[in-house]
């Protein structure tokens, strides 16, 4: 036998390797449960978080896979030095390599949480009904998790990507500490020419956090009433009752009346002679919302008469 059996289970390992992504794709197909959320938003939200099941898989699969053939041709970082690389170059080598594939790891999983609760996201019927008949103007319309969750994501991604670079660098015997302060003042140049930017994030973060409107209600914004009609990132899209769109930035609201959340109030008035019977119009008017009430299209409406 070639090396003592090795050169065989080499290429077993060799032949066995593509039936385990395979097996990845039918494991990830079996277990990962049914969108739950509905929409165009959730469905690329769930194909994305499958992709990434398959990824994450591909990585500890293949991984072990390396760390088994390496085991099995005793490769390791002081076999690496002995061959001639060199005792720091080889464990050099293996920490950033260790480092590199937590990154990645810790990045796919940032992406996935984002992307399961986005695939749970379960727009109105309102909503649904203004995207399919192409309503309003261009475009899906945006719902609160689909603004709030997205930049969030983005910036996890970016603090994972950076402390995974300045981690190798550091372990490449690089200083960092000039980095970190250059990036420092970059900041606070960039923070102070975007103020206003920046003010209308964070105070738009807040506001969805809150949930302070959400698409299709009807809300007094800083002043400005109208109908939602988009939710951005820096700003409010409002469509007035004569049709036109306001555009409200979130640091201008201090403010929100919403008029379409829950339940309101619907005051009448009607005009009688001053000799009517009032007790007996209150009556009839009573009557009206006891029949509106039990009325099969109107009833589920109200929730008292």
């Amino acid at each position: 036998v070639l090396a003592g059996g090795r050169h065989f289970v080499s290429m077993v390992i060799v032949l066995v390797a593509p039936l385990l992504d395979t097996l990845i794709h039918a494991i990830v197909r079996h277990f990962m449960p049914d969108m739950e959320g509905e929409g165009e938003m959730a469905r690329q939200a769930y194909r994305a978080s499958r992709r990434a099941y398959i990824r994450i898989g591909r990585v500890l699969v293949f991984g072990a896979v390396i760390l088994a053939t390496a085991r099995l041709w005793h490769i390791t970082a002081i076999g690496m030095a002995t061959a001639g690389v060199g005792a720091p170059l080889a464990s050099t080598v293996v920490r950033v390599a260790l480092i590199t594939v937590c990154g990645y790891l810790v990045w796919e999983g940032v992406r996935l949480m984002i992307n399961i609760r986005l695939a749970g996201e379960q727009p109105s019927e309102a909503d649904t009904a203004r995207s399919t008949d192409g309503e309003g103007m261009g475009g899906t319309p945006t719902t609160r998790l689909g603004t709030i969750l997205p930049p969030i994501s983005i910036a996890l991604q970016v603090f994972v990507i950076s402390a995974t670079l300045l981690t190798i660098l550091a372990n490449l015997g690089i200083d960092v500490t000039a980095l970190l302060a250059g990036a420092g003042i970059v900041g606070i140049a960039v923070g102070f020419g975007s103020q206003k930017l920046v003010s209308d994030v964070i105070s738009g973060m807040f506001l969805l956090i809150d949930d302070a409107f959400r698409l299709n209600e009807y809300v007094n914004a800083g002043g400005a009433i109208g109908t939602v009609d988009r939710i951005s990132l820096r700003s409010l899209r409002l469509r007035d009752a004569k049709g036109p769109i306001l555009i409200v930035p979130y640091s201008e609201i201090n403010t929100v009346t919403n008029y379409g959340r829950d339940w309101g109030i619907m005051k009448l008035r009607f005009t009688v002679p001053f000799d009517t019977d009032v007790e007996r119009v209150r009556k009839i008017f009573k009557k009206i919302g006891q029949e509106i009430q039990a009325d099969p299209v109107l009833g589920p409406d109200l929730i008292q008469p």
